[in-house]
């Protein structure tokens, strides 16, 4: 095998740092937003570090992030959504991976490549439909309409991991549970 000579070394090093500095840039002019204390709304210019380094304008946004709204509000309300809908896409997954993973029955494939295939498609691509559901159904700007909209999204690859966890396990290891008097459900 032939070792890389130092041009394509040297461009893909180049390469790796232009990437690089398109990731971190954003994130370190958000972290800069965060001490500057000489902004008084947006900012109108690009500055590398903050004009004047103060922990005020963190503080505020801590204290009152949202208009009227405290952080620990906003806090609650993603824990919420973000818990309710993991649980829900586990629970409501859990069925799902198990006949997957252990029956065979028509159109098994079929429906694991359509699961897969709604998982890599690019949640944009189901704004109107689910506008429209959720309109119907009155729940549109509730937190229990975007929990079932995170949910949705998580159930594809909650449902691949558990089929995958269901797998693993012997097929023997639970006939002889059955055996041994575990109840089947």
């Amino acid at each position: 095998m032939r070792k890389p000579g130092f041009s394509q070394q040297f461009f893909t090093q180049f390469s790796l740092l232009i990437l690089g500095l398109f990731v971190i840039l954003p994130i370190w002019s958000i972290a800069r937003l965060a001490f500057d204390g000489s902004l008084k709304s947006r900012p109108v210019e690009f500055h590398l570090f903050p004009v004047e380094f103060s922990i005020a304008p963190l503080l505020k946004i801590l204290d009152r992030p949202y208009q009227s709204v405290s952080f620990s509000a906003l806090m609650q309300n993603s824990l919420l959504v973000s818990f309710g809908a993991a649980l829900a896409a586990v629970v409501l997954g859990i069925s799902l991976a198990y006949a997957f993973a252990r029956f065979r029955f028509p159109g098994r494939r079929p429906g694991l490549f359509l699961m897969l295939l709604t998982a890599l498609l690019p949640p944009i691509a189901f704004t109107t439909p689910l506008y429209i559901v959720l309109s119907i159904l009155k729940i549109r700007t509730t937190l229990f309409g975007l929990a079932i909209i995170y949910a949705a999204f998580a159930m594809p690859f909650c449902i691949w991991n558990m089929r995958a966890a269901f797998q693993a396990i012997p097929k023997e290891l639970e006939e002889a549970a059955f055996l041994d008097g575990a109840a089947q459900a």
